[in-house]
């Protein structure tokens, strides 16, 4: 069901009687009636009706003082007389005493009848009650009741009216005064008229009643389809409220008119903050801005956004990717009234989908790395020969050019290790060793290679931290990062080797920090790729840090990496604790695997 169909009265089925009742109830506070039985009059009544009240009661009680005036003085002489003037007059007072009952109204009414009845054949002016006295017992009841029993009040009345003419003419104090003729004639043409008002009445009355009954059950419509819409609206708030994916819409002033919890939890601003204002500008980046007012547009226009990829900023600058989901809102006369839409948060997704890029691309470098190292090394091997060969010469020029030729052949064939150490990942066995042996072999080699200017420092725990890993790829990432440490500070500085056990995981950190002149944010995204370096030609192949993060995927952990431009550089391998076993011989230090260089 939507909320038009719950607003549309049209479609509800007609509110049966008994919910007219129960409304009608609502509104006097009385109990429910049934389908042909009293209406409670309303809660507060109307100027004119407080008017009738009074003189309803008024007429009784003037009459009841009468009666009690007149047994002083003589004017009543006879029991009948004395019914009329006080008796009759005081049980009308007692039945009204009752309130807006029906049963009340109802006693009262007869009790008008009879007195007419009675009035007329004790007083002389008895046929002028008579005439006014049922009709005020019809006005009595006439709120209150409905169907049969209104009618048997009118029947009732007429009846009444008609026979206490008919008693004063014939058995009152007006008998014998005029012609039998004459008060047949009387009584005929007084049921005539009365019979004729009664009936304008009663018609009136009966297009009174369908009036009101028409807008009671127009009322219970509109009860039915409010609660109904209300109903809806619950439950669309309800979903909008708790939908996974932040949900908002927006006015045609692009002023928010829905931001649900989704929303606040991925954007940072509360529903508070939002709704009623405008979408904060920086939550769109600036070289986004002038797109995302022209997807605005087309939406507007009617094309909805199925799936655009974006990039939106939190409230505390964070970046995250959209995908939106959007279309026009539309009002009731088809034209756009605002926009709704979903904006699903891929951040991890796109970041996941960019890892597995790096994944594929890694590997298919890696063989082609494999195929071009051994095609090179087969080159290298030929002219190295060809070089021993040469060196055996006795001509010192020759000499000399065949050391040239033997250390550029020796620069080739660390690059073809390099390439094939990182196309061959696998092939080597891995051991479980103690971290602080393995850091504390290599060290006096890291010292030899990064020169006198550069200070290194070791920080090793008391307790040793096992891992599994192969010995030499460790050697060799360590030596990589630090030969990158020492060119990242060509005026001196200080390598920190640190080995950190993680608080709370089977963890541990091997952190290489240095005091250098750190790695642009422009640039810190693609350090680990194969072949990209920033130092200048002939002093990097690109491939270090690529080897080191393929060592650290390897052994089941990861490299990462922390900067600050002018501050320092801190690579960080962090590796899975193995179970405590009795360390693998590690190799001598100074002696890593083959393919030691810088990146």
């Amino acid at each position: 069901m939507t909320a038009s169909d719950a607003a549309s009265p049209a479609t509800a089925p007609p509110p049966s009687a008994a919910e007219v009742s129960a409304r009608a109830s609502r509104d006097t506070g009385a109990a429910p009636r049934a389908p042909s039985g009293a209406l409670p009059p309303p809660a507060e009544p109307t100027r004119d009706e407080r008017w009738l009240r009074t003189l309803i009661i008024g007429a009784p009680l003037a009459a009841a003082s009468l009666g009690l005036v007149g047994i002083p003085l003589g004017l009543i002489t006879s029991v009948p007389q004395a019914i009329v003037a006080l008796v009759l007059p005081m049980l009308i007072l007692a039945a009204l005493a009752l309130g807006d009952r029906p049963g009340g109204r109802t006693v009262a009414a007869i009790g008008l009848d009879v007195e007419a009845v009675l009035a007329a054949a004790v007083s002389p002016l008895g046929i002028a009650f008579a005439l006014v006295l049922p009709l005020i017992a019809v006005g009595l009841v006439q709120p209150i009741l409905r169907g049969r029993q209104l009618a048997m009040v009118f029947v009732a009345s007429a009846i009444t009216a008609t026979g206490a003419v008919a008693v004063a003419l014939f058995v009152g104090p007006l008998s014998g005064r005029l012609p039998v003729g004459a008060s047949v004639l009387t009584v005929i043409s007084f049921a005539a008229v009365t019979t004729f008002a009664l009936a304008l009445d009663w018609r009136a009355t009966r297009r009174l009643l369908t009036t009101i009954a028409a807008n009671d059950a127009e009322i219970v419509r509109r009860d039915r389809a409010e609660a109904r819409l209300r109903e809806t609206t619950e439950i669309l708030d309800a979903i909008v409220r708790s939908s996974p994916v932040p949900t908002q819409a927006f006015d045609l002033e692009r002023r928010v008119l829905i931001w649900n919890p989704a929303a606040e939890r991925v954007f940072g601003w509360t529903t508070a903050e939002m709704i009623g204002h405008q979408i904060p500008p920086d939550m769109t980046p600036p070289e986004e801005r002038e797109e995302g007012v022209a997807r605005i547009r087309r939406t507007f226009a009617g094309q909805p956004t199925f799936g655009d990829r974006v990039r939106r900023l939190t409230k505390d600058g964070q970046e995250r990717w959209i995908d939106i989901y959007a279309a026009a809102m539309l009002g009731p006369d088809g034209r756009p009234m605002g926009i709704a839409g979903q904006l699903v948060d891929v951040t991890e997704r796109v970041r996941l989908e960019a890892q597995l890029l790096q994944a594929q691309k890694m590997g298919a470098v890696g063989l082609l790395a494999s195929g071009i190292a051994h095609d090179f090394n087969n080159t290298l091997t030929a002219a190295r020969g060809y070089a021993e060969l040469i060196r055996g010469s006795s001509d010192p020029a020759a000499v000399a050019d065949a050391d040239a030729i033997l250390e550029a052949v020796a620069r080739g064939q660390q690059l073809t290790r390099e390439l094939l150490d990182f196309a061959r990942k696998d092939e080597a066995q891995a051991t479980v060793v103690d971290l602080r042996r393995v850091i504390g072999g290599i060290e006096p080699l890291i010292r030899r290679l990064i020169g006198g200017t550069v200070a290194v420092e070791l920080r090793l725990p008391s307790e040793p931290v096992f891992v599994r890993i192969v010995v030499g790829q460790l050697e060799q990432a360590l030596v990589n990062l630090a030969l990158n440490a020492r060119d990242a500070m060509p005026d001196g500085g200080v390598v920190t080797i640190a080995l950190v056990q993680v608080p709370g995981e089977a963890e541990a950190d091997i952190e290489v920090i240095d005091t250098g002149v750190g790695i642009p944010d422009t640039l810190i995204d693609t350090v680990f790729e194969p072949f990209m370096t920033t130092k200048p030609p002939g002093k990097g192949t690109g491939l270090g840090l690529a080897m080191v993060s393929g060592f650290a995927e390897n052994a089941s952990g990861r490299l990462t990496v922390r900067s600050e431009v002018g501050k320092g550089t801190t690579f960080s391998i962090r590796l899975p604790v193995a179970d405590a076993a009795p360390p693998a011989e590690t190799p001598p230090a100074g002696t890593p695997a083959a393919g030691i260089g810088a990146s």
